[in-house]
């Protein structure tokens, strides 16, 4: 009888500790999700004036319309042949180098 009693005892005592780990696991991950979402907030609240400033600016926006870039030429890569601006040393898609402009 003394048996049966110790291994319920045990079996007992091992359930509450997974229900204590349990419990810690919930606890830390509520606690790590709170500040994440507390972190993700004061971050946007930071660059909330940054925002307002670059919106601001673009409805003023002082500068004309941008320049198209002048292109150059195709990638010497026979499978990217990707065109790139003349000023570019290198392919924008593959990254290879290209010929300079004044060969």
């Amino acid at each position: 009888m003394a048996v049966l009693q110790l291994i319920a005892l045990t079996i007992a005592v091992v359930v509450l500790a997974l229900v204590a780990a349990q419990l810690i696991a919930v606890t830390l991950a509520v606690t790590i999700g709170l500040v994440g979402g507390l972190v993700r907030f004061l971050g946007m609240l930071l660059m909330l004036p940054f925002r307002l400033v670059a919106g601001a600016t673009s409805l003023v926006s002082v500068g004309g319309p941008e320049e198209p870039l002048e292109l150059g030429s195709s990638c010497p890569d026979k499978h990217c042949v990707c065109t790139n601006p003349a000023s570019a040393r290198f392919c924008r898609r593959c990254g290879r180098s290209l010929p300079s402009p004044l060969a």
